[in-house]
Protein backbone atom coordinates (compact mmCIF):
# COMPACT_ATOMS: atom_id res chain seq x y z
CA UNK A 1 0.00 0.00 0.00
CA UNK A 2 1.29 3.50 -0.79
CA UNK A 3 2.24 5.89 1.96
CA UNK A 4 -0.65 8.11 0.91
CA UNK A 5 -3.12 5.24 0.95
CA UNK A 6 -1.83 4.14 4.34
CA UNK A 7 -2.32 7.66 5.65
CA UNK A 8 -5.85 7.67 4.30
CA UNK A 9 -6.77 4.40 5.93
CA UNK A 10 -5.16 5.44 9.19
CA UNK A 11 -7.03 8.72 9.15
CA UNK A 12 -10.31 6.98 8.49
CA UNK A 13 -9.74 4.41 11.20
CA UNK A 14 -8.51 6.82 13.81
CA UNK A 15 -10.50 9.92 12.99
CA UNK A 16 -13.91 9.15 11.62
CA UNK A 17 -15.29 6.65 14.10
CA UNK A 18 -14.23 4.53 17.03
CA UNK A 19 -14.57 1.03 15.62
CA UNK A 20 -15.15 0.31 11.92
CA UNK A 21 -14.58 3.37 9.78
CA UNK A 22 -12.93 3.28 6.41
CA UNK A 23 -12.77 5.67 3.47
CA UNK A 24 -15.83 5.93 1.25
CA UNK A 25 -16.39 3.89 -1.89
CA UNK A 26 -19.85 4.67 -3.17
CA UNK A 27 -19.36 7.91 -5.13
CA UNK A 28 -18.32 6.06 -8.26
CA UNK A 29 -19.81 4.65 -11.47
CA UNK A 30 -19.29 1.83 -13.93
CA UNK A 31 -17.33 3.47 -16.74
CA UNK A 32 -16.67 0.63 -19.21
CA UNK A 33 -17.84 -2.94 -19.85
CA UNK A 34 -16.55 -5.55 -22.28
CA UNK A 35 -17.65 -9.17 -22.60
CA UNK A 36 -15.01 -10.85 -24.75
CA UNK A 37 -12.67 -9.96 -27.61
CA UNK A 38 -12.50 -11.45 -31.07
CA UNK A 39 -10.96 -14.91 -30.73
CA UNK A 40 -11.09 -14.97 -26.94
CA UNK A 41 -14.50 -14.59 -25.28
CA UNK A 42 -12.94 -15.17 -21.85
CA UNK A 43 -11.41 -11.65 -21.83
CA UNK A 44 -13.95 -9.64 -19.88
CA UNK A 45 -13.83 -6.63 -17.59
CA UNK A 46 -15.85 -3.99 -15.77
CA UNK A 47 -14.08 -0.71 -15.12
CA UNK A 48 -15.05 1.72 -12.32
CA UNK A 49 -14.44 5.48 -12.29
CA UNK A 50 -14.28 7.40 -8.99
CA UNK A 51 -16.44 10.54 -9.16
CA UNK A 52 -14.58 12.24 -6.31
CA UNK A 53 -11.57 11.54 -4.12
CA UNK A 54 -11.28 8.98 -1.31
CA UNK A 55 -13.40 6.25 -2.93
CA UNK A 56 -10.77 3.53 -2.86
CA UNK A 57 -11.93 1.38 0.07
CA UNK A 58 -14.12 -0.94 -2.01
CA UNK A 59 -14.22 -4.12 0.07
CA UNK A 60 -17.44 -6.15 0.47
CA UNK A 61 -18.84 -4.85 -2.83
CA UNK A 62 -20.10 -7.31 -5.42
CA UNK A 63 -20.03 -7.52 -9.19
CA UNK A 64 -23.25 -9.21 -10.24
CA UNK A 65 -24.80 -9.90 -13.64
CA UNK A 66 -28.45 -10.49 -14.48
CA UNK A 67 -29.68 -12.54 -17.44
CA UNK A 68 -32.00 -11.10 -20.12
CA UNK A 69 -35.13 -11.57 -18.04
CA UNK A 70 -33.55 -10.61 -14.73
CA UNK A 71 -34.55 -13.91 -13.16
CA UNK A 72 -30.98 -15.10 -12.54
CA UNK A 73 -28.45 -12.97 -10.69
CA UNK A 74 -24.93 -14.39 -10.75
CA UNK A 75 -22.15 -12.94 -8.58
CA UNK A 76 -18.89 -12.79 -10.55
CA UNK A 77 -16.85 -11.23 -7.77
CA UNK A 78 -17.08 -10.34 -4.09
CA UNK A 79 -14.24 -8.03 -3.06
CA UNK A 80 -12.65 -8.91 0.31
CA UNK A 81 -13.30 -7.09 3.57
CA UNK A 82 -12.63 -3.32 3.42
CA UNK A 83 -10.46 -3.51 6.53
CA UNK A 84 -7.82 -5.48 4.64
CA UNK A 85 -5.39 -4.41 1.92
CA UNK A 86 -7.13 -6.90 -0.36
CA UNK A 87 -10.33 -4.84 -0.06
CA UNK A 88 -8.71 -1.62 -1.25
CA UNK A 89 -7.15 -0.08 -4.34
CA UNK A 90 -4.00 1.91 -3.61
CA UNK A 91 -4.75 5.20 -5.38
CA UNK A 92 -7.66 7.59 -5.00
CA UNK A 93 -8.84 10.75 -6.76
CA UNK A 94 -11.72 12.11 -8.76
CA UNK A 95 -11.53 10.57 -12.25
CA UNK A 96 -9.26 7.73 -11.11
CA UNK A 97 -10.15 4.23 -12.37
CA UNK A 98 -9.89 0.67 -11.16
CA UNK A 99 -10.86 -2.54 -12.88
CA UNK A 100 -12.38 -5.96 -12.28
CA UNK A 101 -11.30 -8.36 -15.00
CA UNK A 102 -10.88 -12.00 -15.86
CA UNK A 103 -7.46 -13.60 -15.47
CA UNK A 104 -6.91 -13.46 -19.25
CA UNK A 105 -7.14 -9.66 -19.41
CA UNK A 106 -3.47 -8.95 -18.60
CA UNK A 107 -2.15 -11.21 -21.38
CA UNK A 108 -4.49 -9.74 -23.99
CA UNK A 109 -3.70 -6.05 -23.45
CA UNK A 110 -0.81 -3.83 -24.50
CA UNK A 111 0.59 -2.56 -22.23
CA UNK A 112 -0.51 -5.31 -19.90
CA UNK A 113 -3.44 -4.31 -17.70
CA UNK A 114 -3.49 -6.47 -14.59
CA UNK A 115 -6.97 -6.48 -13.00
CA UNK A 116 -7.16 -4.85 -9.60
CA UNK A 117 -9.57 -7.69 -8.75
CA UNK A 118 -9.96 -10.94 -10.69
CA UNK A 119 -13.55 -11.79 -11.59
CA UNK A 120 -15.15 -14.90 -13.03
CA UNK A 121 -16.20 -14.93 -16.68
CA UNK A 122 -19.93 -14.47 -17.14
CA UNK A 123 -20.95 -11.02 -18.47
CA UNK A 124 -23.96 -11.58 -20.77
CA UNK A 125 -23.03 -10.72 -24.34
CA UNK A 126 -26.30 -9.82 -26.07
CA UNK A 127 -28.59 -8.59 -23.30
CA UNK A 128 -28.60 -8.38 -19.55
CA UNK A 129 -27.59 -6.08 -16.72
CA UNK A 130 -24.27 -5.57 -14.95
CA UNK A 131 -24.36 -4.22 -11.39
CA UNK A 132 -21.61 -3.25 -8.96
CA UNK A 133 -21.67 -2.07 -5.37
CA UNK A 134 -23.36 -2.82 -2.08
CA UNK A 135 -25.59 -1.02 0.42
CA UNK A 136 -23.63 1.56 2.39
CA UNK A 137 -23.47 1.68 6.15
CA UNK A 138 -25.04 5.12 6.88
CA UNK A 139 -22.42 5.86 9.52
CA UNK A 140 -19.15 4.50 8.10
CA UNK A 141 -19.97 4.46 4.35
CA UNK A 142 -18.32 1.11 3.92
CA UNK A 143 -20.14 -1.70 2.15
CA UNK A 144 -22.35 -3.86 4.30
CA UNK A 145 -21.16 -7.49 4.65
CA UNK A 146 -22.31 -9.59 1.66
CA UNK A 147 -24.28 -12.01 3.83
CA UNK A 148 -26.56 -9.19 5.04
CA UNK A 149 -28.14 -8.15 1.72
CA UNK A 150 -29.90 -9.61 -1.29
CA UNK A 151 -27.78 -9.91 -4.42
CA UNK A 152 -30.91 -10.11 -6.62
CA UNK A 153 -32.21 -6.64 -5.73
CA UNK A 154 -30.78 -4.00 -8.12
CA UNK A 155 -31.45 -1.28 -5.56
CA UNK A 156 -28.71 -2.77 -3.39
CA UNK A 157 -26.05 -1.70 -5.89
CA UNK A 158 -24.26 1.59 -6.53
CA UNK A 159 -24.59 1.39 -10.32
CA UNK A 160 -26.22 -0.92 -12.86
CA UNK A 161 -26.03 -0.93 -16.65
CA UNK A 162 -28.90 -2.65 -18.50
CA UNK A 163 -28.49 -3.29 -22.22
CA UNK A 164 -30.11 -5.00 -25.17
CA UNK A 165 -33.67 -6.34 -24.83
CA UNK A 166 -33.37 -6.67 -21.05
CA UNK A 167 -36.78 -7.07 -19.37
CA UNK A 168 -35.85 -7.61 -15.73
CA UNK A 169 -35.95 -5.34 -12.69
CA UNK A 170 -33.86 -2.17 -12.58
CA UNK A 171 -32.69 0.26 -9.92
CA UNK A 172 -35.60 2.50 -8.98
CA UNK A 173 -33.47 5.57 -9.65
CA UNK A 174 -33.11 4.53 -13.31
CA UNK A 175 -36.69 3.47 -14.02
CA UNK A 176 -37.96 5.19 -17.17
CA UNK A 177 -34.58 5.62 -18.82
CA UNK A 178 -34.16 3.83 -22.18
CA UNK A 179 -31.74 0.93 -21.93
CA UNK A 180 -28.47 0.86 -23.83
CA UNK A 181 -29.42 -0.61 -27.19
CA UNK A 182 -25.91 -1.89 -27.94
CA UNK A 183 -24.13 -4.65 -26.03
CA UNK A 184 -20.59 -5.27 -24.75
CA UNK A 185 -20.11 -8.60 -26.52
CA UNK A 186 -19.36 -7.87 -30.19
CA UNK A 187 -15.67 -8.63 -29.65
CA UNK A 188 -14.42 -5.27 -30.95
CA UNK A 189 -15.94 -2.43 -28.94
CA UNK A 190 -16.73 -1.84 -25.30
CA UNK A 191 -19.70 -0.08 -23.78
CA UNK A 192 -18.22 3.20 -22.56
CA UNK A 193 -19.95 5.73 -20.33
CA UNK A 194 -20.64 9.21 -21.72
CA UNK A 195 -22.12 10.96 -18.67
CA UNK A 196 -23.34 9.84 -15.25
CA UNK A 197 -26.94 9.78 -16.46
CA UNK A 198 -28.51 6.34 -16.21
CA UNK A 199 -27.57 4.11 -19.16
CA UNK A 200 -25.74 6.86 -21.05
CA UNK A 201 -23.30 4.53 -22.82
CA UNK A 202 -22.10 4.14 -26.38
CA UNK A 203 -19.79 1.80 -28.27
CA UNK A 204 -16.14 2.86 -28.32
CA UNK A 205 -12.69 1.41 -28.79
CA UNK A 206 -11.88 -0.37 -25.51
CA UNK A 207 -9.43 1.25 -23.10
CA UNK A 208 -9.31 -0.98 -20.01
CA UNK A 209 -7.58 0.92 -17.21
CA UNK A 210 -6.40 -0.29 -13.84
CA UNK A 211 -5.60 1.71 -10.71
CA UNK A 212 -1.86 1.49 -11.22
CA UNK A 213 0.90 0.72 -8.73
CA UNK A 214 0.91 2.42 -5.31
CA UNK A 215 1.47 6.17 -5.81
CA UNK A 216 1.85 5.49 -9.53
CA UNK A 217 -0.06 6.30 -12.69
CA UNK A 218 -2.98 4.33 -14.07
CA UNK A 219 -2.20 1.70 -16.68
CA UNK A 220 -4.43 1.90 -19.76
CA UNK A 221 -4.18 -0.79 -22.41
CA UNK A 222 -5.69 -1.75 -25.74
CA UNK A 223 -6.34 -4.95 -27.66
CA UNK A 224 -4.55 -3.69 -30.77
CA UNK A 225 -5.53 -1.29 -33.58
CA UNK A 226 -9.13 -0.13 -33.42
CA UNK A 227 -11.15 2.20 -35.60
CA UNK A 228 -13.83 4.02 -33.65
CA UNK A 229 -17.38 3.18 -34.70
CA UNK A 230 -18.88 5.67 -37.14
CA UNK A 231 -22.24 5.60 -35.39
CA UNK A 232 -22.93 5.49 -31.69
CA UNK A 233 -25.90 4.87 -29.52
CA UNK A 234 -26.19 7.67 -27.02
CA UNK A 235 -28.81 7.58 -24.30
CA UNK A 236 -28.89 10.92 -22.53
CA UNK A 237 -32.58 11.67 -22.02
CA UNK A 238 -35.84 9.80 -21.70
CA UNK A 239 -38.83 9.94 -24.00
CA UNK A 240 -41.39 10.02 -21.23
CA UNK A 241 -43.53 13.16 -21.05
CA UNK A 242 -43.90 13.28 -17.29
CA UNK A 243 -41.41 13.85 -14.53
CA UNK A 244 -42.77 11.15 -12.26
CA UNK A 245 -40.49 8.41 -13.63
CA UNK A 246 -37.33 10.43 -14.22
CA UNK A 247 -34.42 9.98 -11.84
CA UNK A 248 -31.85 12.70 -11.31
CA UNK A 249 -29.10 10.32 -12.42
CA UNK A 250 -25.44 10.58 -11.52
CA UNK A 251 -24.60 10.16 -7.84
CA UNK A 252 -27.80 11.80 -6.62
CA UNK A 253 -30.66 9.45 -5.70
CA UNK A 254 -34.20 10.72 -5.96
CA UNK A 255 -36.46 12.07 -8.69
CA UNK A 256 -37.80 15.45 -9.79
CA UNK A 257 -41.08 16.15 -7.95
CA UNK A 258 -44.36 15.46 -9.71
CA UNK A 259 -46.01 18.75 -8.72
CA UNK A 260 -45.08 22.29 -7.82
CA UNK A 261 -46.27 21.71 -4.25
CA UNK A 262 -44.00 18.71 -3.83
CA UNK A 263 -41.14 20.75 -5.28
CA UNK A 264 -41.75 23.53 -2.74
CA UNK A 265 -41.92 20.95 0.03
CA UNK A 266 -38.66 19.27 -1.02
CA UNK A 267 -36.86 22.61 -1.28
CA UNK A 268 -38.13 23.63 2.16
CA UNK A 269 -36.84 20.39 3.69
CA UNK A 270 -33.42 20.84 2.09
CA UNK A 271 -33.11 24.45 3.25
CA UNK A 272 -34.19 23.51 6.78
CA UNK A 273 -31.65 20.69 6.79
CA UNK A 274 -28.90 23.11 5.76
CA UNK A 275 -29.75 25.49 8.61
CA UNK A 276 -29.92 22.64 11.12
CA UNK A 277 -26.47 21.37 10.13
CA UNK A 278 -24.95 24.82 10.52
CA UNK A 279 -26.57 25.31 13.91
CA UNK A 280 -25.54 21.91 15.27
CA UNK A 281 -21.93 22.49 14.23
CA UNK A 282 -22.04 25.84 16.08
CA UNK A 283 -23.40 24.01 19.13
CA UNK A 284 -20.51 21.57 18.95
CA UNK A 285 -17.99 24.41 18.69
CA UNK A 286 -19.43 26.09 21.80
CA UNK A 287 -19.36 22.76 23.62
CA UNK A 288 -15.72 22.13 22.67
CA UNK A 289 -14.72 25.67 23.59
CA UNK A 290 -16.30 25.33 27.03
CA UNK A 291 -14.62 21.96 27.57
CA UNK A 292 -11.25 23.43 26.64
CA UNK A 293 -11.67 26.32 29.08
CA UNK A 294 -12.52 23.91 31.88
CA UNK A 295 -9.43 21.83 30.99
CA UNK A 296 -7.16 24.83 31.64
CA UNK A 297 -8.83 25.73 34.94
CA UNK A 298 -11.37 28.30 33.82
CA UNK A 299 -15.06 28.29 34.72
CA UNK A 300 -17.30 27.46 31.78
CA UNK A 301 -20.37 25.41 30.95
CA UNK A 302 -22.58 24.88 27.94
CA UNK A 303 -25.82 22.93 27.54
CA UNK A 304 -25.21 21.32 24.16
CA UNK A 305 -28.40 19.25 24.25
CA UNK A 306 -30.54 22.37 24.69
CA UNK A 307 -28.71 23.95 21.77
CA UNK A 308 -29.02 20.94 19.49
CA UNK A 309 -32.06 18.89 20.43
CA UNK A 310 -34.47 20.29 23.00
CA UNK A 311 -34.61 23.71 24.61
CA UNK A 312 -37.34 23.49 27.28
CA UNK A 313 -37.52 27.28 27.59
CA UNK A 314 -37.25 28.85 24.13
CA UNK A 315 -37.87 25.73 22.02
CA UNK A 316 -35.35 27.06 19.54
CA UNK A 317 -32.86 24.22 19.44
CA UNK A 318 -31.53 23.18 16.03
CA UNK A 319 -33.82 20.14 15.86
CA UNK A 320 -36.88 22.08 17.03
CA UNK A 321 -36.31 24.79 14.43
CA UNK A 322 -36.01 22.11 11.75
CA UNK A 323 -39.24 20.44 12.85
CA UNK A 324 -41.01 23.81 12.89
CA UNK A 325 -39.84 24.60 9.36
CA UNK A 326 -41.07 21.24 8.08
CA UNK A 327 -44.41 21.61 9.88
CA UNK A 328 -45.05 24.82 7.94
CA UNK A 329 -45.12 22.92 4.63
CA UNK A 330 -46.87 19.76 5.82
CA UNK A 331 -50.00 20.54 3.82
CA UNK A 332 -48.14 20.51 0.49
CA UNK A 333 -45.87 17.52 1.18
CA UNK A 334 -46.47 13.90 0.34
CA UNK A 335 -46.46 11.31 3.10
CA UNK A 336 -43.20 9.97 1.67
CA UNK A 337 -41.58 13.39 1.87
CA UNK A 338 -42.64 13.88 5.48
CA UNK A 339 -41.29 10.47 6.42
CA UNK A 340 -38.11 11.26 4.51
CA UNK A 341 -37.74 14.59 6.30
CA UNK A 342 -37.67 12.77 9.64
CA UNK A 343 -35.25 10.16 8.34
CA UNK A 344 -32.90 12.80 6.92
CA UNK A 345 -32.98 14.75 10.19
CA UNK A 346 -32.19 11.72 12.33
CA UNK A 347 -29.44 10.44 10.02
CA UNK A 348 -27.73 13.83 9.93
CA UNK A 349 -27.94 14.34 13.70
CA UNK A 350 -26.47 10.89 14.31
CA UNK A 351 -23.61 11.55 11.89
CA UNK A 352 -22.92 15.03 13.27
CA UNK A 353 -22.79 13.76 16.85
CA UNK A 354 -20.77 10.70 15.95
CA UNK A 355 -18.15 10.25 13.24
CA UNK A 356 -18.21 13.82 11.92
CA UNK A 357 -17.70 15.47 15.31
CA UNK A 358 -14.97 12.97 16.10
CA UNK A 359 -13.23 13.93 12.86
CA UNK A 360 -13.43 17.65 13.66
CA UNK A 361 -12.41 17.49 17.33
CA UNK A 362 -9.75 14.86 16.98
CA UNK A 363 -6.50 16.10 18.50
CA UNK A 364 -7.00 15.64 22.25
CA UNK A 365 -7.32 12.61 24.49
CA UNK A 366 -10.17 13.50 26.88
CA UNK A 367 -13.78 13.06 25.75
CA UNK A 368 -15.70 16.27 25.08
CA UNK A 369 -18.96 14.71 26.20
CA UNK A 370 -18.03 11.91 28.58
CA UNK A 371 -21.05 9.67 28.96
CA UNK A 372 -23.03 11.69 26.40
CA UNK A 373 -23.86 11.18 22.74
CA UNK A 374 -21.25 13.52 21.25
CA UNK A 375 -17.97 12.10 20.01
CA UNK A 376 -14.78 14.13 19.88
CA UNK A 377 -11.88 15.07 22.12
CA UNK A 378 -11.13 18.19 24.12
CA UNK A 379 -8.51 20.33 22.31
CA UNK A 380 -5.22 20.55 24.18
CA UNK A 381 -4.27 24.09 23.16
CA UNK A 382 -5.83 27.36 22.14
CA UNK A 383 -4.39 26.97 18.66
CA UNK A 384 -5.85 23.49 18.27
CA UNK A 385 -9.22 24.70 19.52
CA UNK A 386 -9.22 27.53 16.99
CA UNK A 387 -8.18 25.16 14.20
CA UNK A 388 -10.88 22.63 14.92
CA UNK A 389 -13.60 25.27 15.25
CA UNK A 390 -12.54 26.57 11.84
CA UNK A 391 -12.63 23.08 10.31
CA UNK A 392 -16.17 22.63 11.61
CA UNK A 393 -17.20 25.98 10.18
CA UNK A 394 -15.77 25.03 6.79
CA UNK A 395 -17.67 21.74 6.83
CA UNK A 396 -20.90 23.61 7.62
CA UNK A 397 -20.32 25.91 4.64
CA UNK A 398 -19.59 22.90 2.41
CA UNK A 399 -22.83 21.24 3.50
CA UNK A 400 -24.79 24.42 2.78
CA UNK A 401 -23.22 24.64 -0.67
CA UNK A 402 -23.91 21.00 -1.53
CA UNK A 403 -27.54 21.24 -0.40
CA UNK A 404 -28.00 24.45 -2.37
CA UNK A 405 -26.88 22.56 -5.47
CA UNK A 406 -29.35 19.78 -4.67
CA UNK A 407 -32.41 22.01 -4.61
CA UNK A 408 -31.19 23.89 -7.70
CA UNK A 409 -30.95 20.54 -9.48
CA UNK A 410 -34.48 19.63 -8.41
CA UNK A 411 -35.84 23.00 -9.53
CA UNK A 412 -34.12 22.76 -12.91
CA UNK A 413 -35.20 19.16 -13.49
CA UNK A 414 -38.81 20.01 -12.63
CA UNK A 415 -38.73 22.71 -15.31
CA UNK A 416 -36.92 20.41 -17.78
CA UNK A 417 -33.95 22.75 -17.81
CA UNK A 418 -30.27 21.67 -17.75
CA UNK A 419 -28.20 22.14 -14.62
CA UNK A 420 -24.65 20.97 -14.02
CA UNK A 421 -25.03 19.80 -10.45
CA UNK A 422 -21.58 18.21 -10.26
CA UNK A 423 -19.85 21.46 -11.20
CA UNK A 424 -21.96 23.31 -8.65
CA UNK A 425 -21.28 20.77 -5.92
CA UNK A 426 -17.70 19.77 -6.57
CA UNK A 427 -15.26 21.77 -8.68
CA UNK A 428 -15.94 24.38 -11.35
CA UNK A 429 -12.96 24.50 -13.75
CA UNK A 430 -13.93 27.99 -14.92
CA UNK A 431 -15.06 29.96 -11.87
CA UNK A 432 -13.48 27.74 -9.19
CA UNK A 433 -16.54 28.48 -7.08
CA UNK A 434 -18.01 25.02 -6.70
CA UNK A 435 -18.89 24.02 -3.15
CA UNK A 436 -15.82 21.79 -2.90
CA UNK A 437 -13.66 24.46 -4.56
CA UNK A 438 -14.53 26.87 -1.78
CA UNK A 439 -13.93 24.23 0.87
CA UNK A 440 -10.53 23.39 -0.61
CA UNK A 441 -9.54 27.06 -0.67
CA UNK A 442 -10.50 27.42 3.00
CA UNK A 443 -8.64 24.19 3.82
CA UNK A 444 -5.47 25.39 2.11
CA UNK A 445 -5.62 28.72 3.92
CA UNK A 446 -6.09 26.96 7.25
CA UNK A 447 -3.28 24.46 6.72
CA UNK A 448 -0.97 27.09 5.25
CA UNK A 449 -1.42 29.28 8.29
CA UNK A 450 0.26 26.70 10.51
CA UNK A 451 -2.62 26.62 12.96
CA UNK A 452 -3.55 22.99 12.36
CA UNK A 453 -0.47 21.06 13.46
CA UNK A 454 -1.90 17.67 14.41
CA UNK A 455 -1.92 14.85 11.89
CA UNK A 456 -5.69 14.46 12.16
CA UNK A 457 -6.06 18.14 11.23
CA UNK A 458 -3.96 18.07 8.06
CA UNK A 459 -5.15 18.52 4.51
CA UNK A 460 -5.73 14.81 3.85
CA UNK A 461 -7.84 14.44 6.99
CA UNK A 462 -9.87 17.49 6.03
CA UNK A 463 -10.41 15.99 2.57
CA UNK A 464 -11.70 12.79 4.16
CA UNK A 465 -14.05 14.83 6.33
CA UNK A 466 -15.38 16.70 3.28
CA UNK A 467 -15.97 13.43 1.44
CA UNK A 468 -17.81 12.04 4.47
CA UNK A 469 -20.12 15.03 4.73
CA UNK A 470 -20.77 15.13 0.98
CA UNK A 471 -21.41 11.40 0.92
CA UNK A 472 -23.91 11.69 3.76
CA UNK A 473 -25.85 14.39 1.93
CA UNK A 474 -25.77 12.50 -1.37
CA UNK A 475 -27.35 9.41 0.15
CA UNK A 476 -30.19 11.52 1.61
CA UNK A 477 -31.21 13.33 -1.59
CA UNK A 478 -34.15 11.00 -2.17
CA UNK A 479 -35.71 11.95 1.18
CA UNK A 480 -36.96 15.41 0.11
CA UNK A 481 -37.20 14.34 -3.55
CA UNK A 482 -38.41 10.70 -3.49
CA UNK A 483 -39.06 8.63 -6.56
CA UNK A 484 -42.64 7.40 -7.02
Amino acid sequence: MSRFAALLVAAALAVLAPARAFALYHLAHISEIMAGITGNPSVQYVEIRMDVGFQNIVGNTRLTVFDCTGTTAMVLLTIPDPGTVAGQVPNQGGGRHWIMGTSTLAGATTPSVTPDFVMAQGIPTSCGMVCWGAPADPMTFTAEPPNTWNQSDPNNYIDCVAYGPYTGPQRTACTGFPLVSDNPGDGTFSLTRNTNTCYDFSLACPTPTNNGPPSGAEVMGTFGPCTAPTTTTTVATTTTTTVTTLAFGGDDPGCPPDSSDHLKCGDAIVKALSKMIGTVIKCHAKQADAAYKVSIGKTASFDEEACETLDPVSHKSAKEKYDTAVSKVTSICSATQLSGANAARDTILTALDGSLNAAVYCEGTSDIDSGGDDSGKVPTSAASSKCEDAIGKNVAKLAAGVLRCHFKLADAAFKNKPFDEETCEATDPVSHKGALDKYNQARDKLVGGGLCAAGCQNGSAQDTLAASMTGTLETLNDKPYPCP
